[in-house]
């Protein structure tokens, strides 16, 4: 662990498998399997009882909540501490999870959804899109198949860009 980035100290937690790790100016959490353990002000790590045991397998910090995500949804906190179970519908698995502070975006291998808050949910169409990301308040995604780039509007599909337009050759 690190108070300042440039300074490292070894922390024992007595836990296995520790997936992930996210934070902020005030507090950092990390997750492993089961667990969700909080870094206290006393600058001991904390396990905290969450009332769950899905399995965790992701955490992010969105700029105004944490988020954990677990079998068929995720879990909230604006502080680390407490934490919210929420069913994302259509869910199967344990979805990955992204965020640029506008919204979320939870993806398994059938579903991708997106949300402002982590509580509502939208089912984002895309049969084709192997991957899609949020930024700057958009919705990005790509196809395996084709390598293009394309931007979701208004429930639906635009490209954006094609590899020649990134790799065009020029004398």
């Amino acid at each position: 662990t690190s108070v300042n980035g440039v300074s490292w100290d070894i922390v024992k937690v007595e836990t296995w498998g520790l997936t992930s790790v996210a934070g902020n100016d005030e507090t950092k959490v990390v997750v492993g399997e089961k667990s969700i353990y909080h870094f206290a002000d006393d600058g001991c790590w904390r396990q905290i009882d969450t009332q769950h045991q899905d399995e965790i397998e992701d955490l992010i910090w969105t700029g105004n909540q944490f988020i954990a995500s677990v079998h068929q949804g995720v879990l909230l906190s604006r502080d680390g501490k407490q934490w919210e179970k929420v069913v994302v519908p259509g869910l199967t698995d344990v979805p990955a999870i992204s965020a640029d502070g506008s919204q979320i975006i939870v993806e398994d291998e059938s579903v991708k959804k997106s949300s402002p808050d982590g509580k509502s949910w939208v089912l984002i169409d895309a049969e084709n899109i192997t991957a899609i990301t949020p930024w700057k308040g958009k919705v990005w995604g790509t196809s395996y198949t084709n390598s293009f780039i394309y931007e979701y509007v208004n429930n639906d599909w635009k490209l954006v860009m094609r590899p020649s337009d990134l790799f065009s050759i020029t004398e």
